[in-house]
């Protein structure tokens, strides 16, 4: 404490999850299913093996763009609405992304008829080439799109997360 300033907690140890996160994955496994950080234990499942590889931070997966990918089943993760949005309250879902190339509908964080980030989903009314989030409160029958500004550059490294509040 420096006198005439307050004084501040430092606590030194690993970061604590928030309870109301419902599944934080750091993909630090180099193969297989990916665990969840939080309480809720939601196991993410890998489908055709993605690869793994140096992050941002520490480990990271790669995927191949059409068959690689990690689902999380409703038996895994507390039934077929627990990571649903639902229309109302705030959440937000996010990850650091390095893309190999810029695509068109590139998805790479979803669930469903529900939410998804990803580059340039013109289907779902995003921009074509921008970092997109959209969401839909009714099953995919009609979406709502954010895009970003910025043309993403392949194999550089974006920190992006898409908010609903």
């Amino acid at each position: 404490k420096i006198e005439g300033t307050a004084s501040e907690k430092l606590s030194i140890g690993s970061p604590q999850v928030e309870t109301a996160t419902r599944g934080l994955w750091h993909m630090e496994e180099t193969s297989g299913n990916l665990n969840d950080s939080t309480s809720s234990a939601n196991t993410l499942t890998a489908n055709a093996s993605p690869g793994s590889v140096d992050g941002f931070f520490g480990k990271g997966r790669s995927f191949n763009g059409s068959t690689q990918y990690f689902s999380c089943t409703d038996a895994n993760c507390g039934g077929t609405t627990k990571l649903d949005y639902t229309g109302s309250g705030g959440w937000s879902v996010g990850g650091w992304i390095k893309p190999s190339s810029i695509g068109t509908d590139d998805l790479f964080i979803g669930k469903g008829q529900s939410y998804w980030l990803n580059i340039g989903a013109t289907a779902i009314s995003c921009s074509s080439g921008k970092i997109g989030f959209a969401s839909s409160a009714n099953s995919g029958s009609s979406w709502t799109c954010v895009s970003s500004t910025t043309t993403p550059i392949a194999n550089n490294w974006y920190h992006v997360v898409g908010t609903y509040d």
